[in-house]
């Protein structure tokens, strides 16, 4: 898959001091952002951070290109997100990250850092979502997730807490070589395409607690070093029709664990 060459800014994205330079990130055209020593655009810059303006400048970027419909694809590669200065509960719910957003075409944030905690409920991906080697330095949150197309998490870190709780998967879910390293949770996610942990390492508490998979579940050479003590975690195997259907746990080490068919 080829980087999108943005030749300029586009109509979702909003205009910051520039240097005479091009950013220096693959692929990318913008122009360097004035203050940032690394040479990259203030999108791509360690240093969107450093002020609330400046963050919420790439946040409110990032939402507007969700929704643009004129777009070919959303395109964060290698962005970096600082923590979005107006992500909090209101009058009793989230607002601001990616809550409840609408990805109606394809989302690449491979190579992506988010730098605080990101929240993605209630948010839907109509076509493919690409985390590939992502990086999520705080918390990140999928509670109620969709994801419609291939959802790619193939070598992420996730070094904070991790809720993918009630999510559905409609396709593949790629979670090949993934780090886990804070609690995870997966309760009542539904997994319709198959579902692949081969290599993936859960470091704490993990929770698969009534989770659906009605496809094939690779959990090759998969890691949990901990589970919830005195409890036992139900995975849902579905009907296994006329193809089958397999939970496949080499070298997968998880306490307590039962299989079941639902």
């Amino acid at each position: 898959m080829g980087l999108l060459i943005l030749n300029a800014m586009s109509d979702a994205e909003v205009a910051y001091p520039a240097a005479d330079s091009v950013c220096w990130y693959k692929g990318c055209q913008r122009p360097a952002w004035r203050s940032c020593p690394e040479g990259k655009c203030l999108y791509h810059s360690p240093s969107n951070g450093d002020s609330a303006e400046t963050a919420r400048l790439v946040w409110n970027t990032a939402r507007r290109m969700a929704g643009d419909k004129d777009a070919e694809g959303c395109d964060y590669r290698g962005w970096h997100f600082p923590d979005d200065p107006d992500g909090r509960f209101q009058q009793g719910r989230l607002v601001g990250w990616f809550v409840g957003c609408c990805f109606d075409k394809n989302v690449w944030f491979n190579d992506a850092t988010f730098g605080g905690g990101v929240v993605f409920d209630g948010a839907t991906f109509g076509r493919n979502a690409v985390f590939q080697n992502a990086t999520f330095s705080g918390y990140a949150r999928f509670w109620g997730t969709t994801f419609t197309e291939h959802a790619g998490f193939g070598n992420a870190a996730f070094n904070g807490d991790i809720c993918f709780n009630e999510a559905t998967f409609r396709r593949d879910a790629d979670f090949l070589g993934a780090k886990f390293s804070r609690e995870t949770g997966f309760y009542g996610t539904t997994f319709s395409g198959q579902a692949w942990f081969v290599g993936a390492i859960f470091s704490e508490l993990t929770c698969f607690e009534t989770a659906t998979f009605t496809a094939d579940a690779w959990f090759l050479n998969a890691s949990f070093s901990r589970g919830v003590p005195g409890t036992q975690y139900l995975i849902r195997t579905g009907s296994s029709g006329n193809s089958g259907n397999s939970i496949l746990l080499s070298v997968f080490r998880f306490p307590a664990l039962v299989l079941s068919e639902a």
